[in-house]
């Protein structure tokens, strides 16, 4: 759930079934809502998910100095912070309490069971622009297992 200037923007998709978690709903809920608002407006996201505000917030330093290895919806997190980045005004996030009749919050998650109810993946655009995003691991931070991930991960990638 996201604040729009003051409305309420509530999203509900059906994500592909590469991402078929909660925590991946919930990332595809603030991204598809920071790419649709102007970028110049101040974006409040309110939301129940302490996972979003965290990955957003005390992870991301070390998510990015290791280079999104081994990180649960990297690609979704990749371009909600790109997206993020992208606008003029720095985001406010704001933690509410679930299932507390907080406005928005209910419908929202009356939205999401409607979303998994839907037949068709709803397309995300996950495209970011190196610009905004710290892309490879910093070598202060490398560990051994860390770099044996990442060529995992790129190896598979290419299979």
């Amino acid at each position: 759930m996201c604040g729009w200037d003051k409305m309420t923007l509530v999203i509900w998709v059906r994500l592909p079934s590469t991402f078929n978690s909660n925590n991946a709903g919930e990332i595809a809920a603030v991204l598809i809502t920071a790419q649709t608002v102007p970028k110049d407006m101040v974006l409040e996201i309110r939301t129940d998910s302490q996972y979003v505000i965290d990955q957003l917030t005390k992870n991301l330093g070390e998510i990015e100095d290791n280079g999104w290895i081994g990180v649960e919806n990297a690609p979704l997190l990749r371009a909600l912070v790109a997206t993020l980045r992208m606008c003029s005004a720095k985001p406010l996030l704001v933690k509410v309490k679930g299932h507390s009749e907080e406005k928005g919050d209910d419908e929202a998650d009356a939205r999401a069971d409607e979303g998994v109810k839907k037949t068709l993946a709803t397309a995300l655009n996950l495209q970011t622009s190196s610009k905004f995003l710290i892309l490879g691991m910093k070598l202060p931070t490398a560990t051994q297992l860390m770099v044996h991930k990442g060529i995992i991960n790129q190896s598979t990638k290419k299979t």
